[in-house]
């Protein structure tokens, strides 16, 4: 992944915002809630570009006026038509388990998941640099932390050194053990050479093989050689690109996100372990103790 003596190179972080019924509630609801947001989430110190509806960037601009901005619309129109041919409202519906959760409660969520790559490809025909960085603008995990002190994002320093590829935190396993395999969406690098390839590959296995989520699509795609992982957790690749993590994340957050959580969870339980096996051999210990004490020599003699 790594590669010394590359050039350092420019890099454009990547966002969208259609205000829909979301997680967080109906419209309005997630209007009111995002723009609440993007007070912090939107603070990365970065060029961003932001594709949207027209209330939708209108609230991207309100916290970041100095961001470029693309108005498309998600249901209709010439460039999101591959993203709804993929997957189409008929491919949404079959997942009825999902939706009765309210995993995704509107074929629209489900839309604004799977148009990232294509959106990473219009991107890369906008601007010219040369890394693409998508970062959810709501970026859950990091609600209501100021992202300014992170510094530069990403680092010139870290980009410098990345080879060209495309690039996916893992799912944590132990917040989801069957999706342990699946790559996180919330942010993710694209180099520029391969953003056109990146998309069509992705389109290309979600219309084989329609998913609800555009997880399970990165995960296929790093185990066909096409992505690969680094780190695991939700918005992990946000610490690892920044120039000054420590200001944001703490350094027990930041090892979990390079180690993974199975990993941290396996050491405790072998804490634990090693703990009940000297809390047993005490206790044994204390149960013996009077025993002890009736057949020493000392306390035969005293007799």
């Amino acid at each position: 992944m790594v590669e010394n003596g590359e050039s350092a190179s420019s890099a454009v972080v990547v966002t969208g915002f259609w205000p829909i019924c979301s997680k967080v509630g109906n419209i309005e609801v997630t209007a009111y809630k995002y723009a609440q947001r993007f007070t912090t989430t939107l603070r990365l110190q970065c060029t961003y570009l932001a594709f949207g509806s027209k209330e939708g960037l209108e609230a991207v601009k309100t916290a970041r006026p100095d961001a470029m901005v693309e108005q498309m619309e998600l249901l209709s129109g010439v460039p999101l038509a591959p993203v709804r041919a993929a997957f189409p409202k008929s491919s949404y519906l079959r997942f009825e388990a999902h939706r009765r959760k309210r995993d995704a409660p509107s074929y629209e969520l489900a839309l604004i998941w799977h148009a990232k790559p294509r959106l990473i490809a219009l991107a890369a025909r906008r601007v010219s640099a040369k890394w693409l960085v998508w970062v959810d603008a709501g970026l859950t995990p990091f609600v209501g932390r100021d992202l300014a002190p992170l510094g530069a994002f990403p680092s010139p320093r870290i980009m410098a050194r990345l080879r060209p590829g495309v690039y996916f935190s893992r799912v944590p396993w132990f917040w989801d053990r069957a999706a342990s395999g699946r790559g996180v969406g919330t942010c993710f690098v694209v180099h520029r050479s391969l953003a056109t390839q990146f998309s069509e590959a992705y389109y290309l296995s979600l219309s084989r093989s329609p998913r609800l989520q555009d997880e399970e699509v990165y995960g296929s795609m790093v185990r066909d050689g096409q992505a690969s992982f680094w780190g695991e957790g939700y918005g992990a690749l946000v610490p690892f690109l920044a120039e000054h993590p420590s200001n944001v994340v703490g350094s027990m957050e930041m090892l979990l996100f390079k180690k993974g959580l199975h990993a941290q969870i396996l050491a405790f339980c072998a804490f634990l372990l090693f703990g009940g096996v000297v809390a047993a051999c005490v206790f044994v210990l204390q149960k013996q103790r009077p025993f002890l004490l009736r057949t020493s020599p000392r306390k035969a003699q005293s007799v």
